[in-house]
Order: C-alpha cells, then structure tokens, then sequence
C-alpha cells in the first residue's frame, strides 16, 4: 500500500519472490500477509520482508501467535487474527478501506468539456435530471457533467464506493447519514428517494461498508 498526497494504491500479489521484488523496490507503507500464498510459508515471507529494514507496517493475518512472536519479537507491529477476532478484525479492515477510499479522486468531464479531479470525499451524489448529469458535492456546490447516461460513469465510480438509489441517482456510500425505508439523508440535510429494488443491496452495503 503506498500513499501519495490524496491518492492511496493497492497492489495485490499471490506469489512470495514476486512480492519481495517488489516491496525493495516501491517501499511499501504497509503490507497485510496472509498464510494463503502458495509458494511461501507467510511467516517466512514476513521474515524476509523483516530483513529489508522497510519502515512497513506488517499486518499478520493468522492465528499462530507463537510462532509470530518467536519471529519477531515484541517490537514489531502485528495484528494476529484469531477466530474470536474475526469480527474485530473485519471492522478494522471496514475502517482501512474507508480511509483508503476517501483519500482517492475520481476524473470526470465537465460540461464545458474540460477535465476535473473531484475528491471523493467531496462527493454526496450523481444524478440525472432531464438527461443532465450532475455531480452534487458537500458545502452545497453542484457541477453539471458532459452529457453521458449515468450507466457510462457508473463504473468510474462504482470503484469508489458509489451505489444506485434508484434509476436516476447513485451515492457515496459513505455519505449516508440515515436509511429509511423509502429515503436516505446525507449530510446538509440531503434526503433523496430509494427504490424498492435497491433497498436490499444499500443495507447489505452499509452494513459491510
């Protein structure tokens, strides 16, 4: 994981001497390790990682404490997963992604054809409004987007954690204050209208956000 100003990168690897390679030459800030890489026990991956002298957060993710301990010591920062730790586990992780989200930006083309990178923590909704797309933002700003269909920038910021409302709306899911039954709020009072097909997935959402 590295982090750059606003922007934060993840890379995934699923073979040790790749990954290696790699952590000497980006730097990492912080690298989770699972015992699921096939061609290296984790905790010998995390040695050799140890012995680059990164300044990296290692997160284990495991549940063979001892051995953690006798590789590392009582100096190196660790997050040991246990079965009863499942849970905690999942709400940390939550909160990383959360960040790391946050701290992106999404390029969009505005209506006068230029190009912008807008936050995404700026960002409440998208919607459609007789075929004008708008981006609409906290402290009450409104941006009118090149004129496109909401499904064309759907991907874009589907990525970044936005989810369909209702035909003509999508929102940033971690915006949203409250959800009802038939509506949502968002922060400066914004209450906006959920579709009966969309309630499943948005609670389903909000509750593994």
């Amino acid at each position: 994981m590295e982090q750059s100003q606003t922007n934060v990168e993840c890379t995934s690897y699923y073979d040790a001497r790749s990954f290696l390679k790699a952590a000497e030459r980006e730097r990492y800030q912080a690298v989770f390790l699972t015992d699921g890489i096939p061609d290296m026990d984790f905790l010998k991956l995390a040695e050799h990682l140890h012995r680059l002298s990164l300044r990296t957060l290692i997160v284990l993710v495991g549940s063979e404490t001892d051995r953690i301990r006798e590789a590392f010591g009582t100096n190196v920062l660790a997050y040991v997963l246990t079965e009863r730790m499942e849970k905690e586990f999942a709400g940390i992780w939550s909160m990383i992604r959360k960040e790391i989200i946050l701290q992106g930006t999404v390029t969009v083309q505005l209506a006068s054809r230029r190009y912008a990178q807008i936050p995404v923590a700026s960002i409440l909704y998208v919607e459609t409004v007789q075929r004008r797309l708008y981006m609409h933002m906290q402290g009450n700003r409104t941006v009118c987007l090149k004129p496109q269909t909401l499904r064309s920038v759907y991907p874009q910021f589907a990525k970044w954690g936005f989810v369909y409302i209702n035909r003509n709306c999508i929102v940033n899911i971690y915006q949203i204050r409250v959800l009802e039954s038939t509506q949502l709020q968002l922060p400066g009072r914004h209450k906006l209208p959920v579709g009966r097909k969309w309630q499943k997935e948005i609670r389903a959402r909000l509750t593994g956000a």
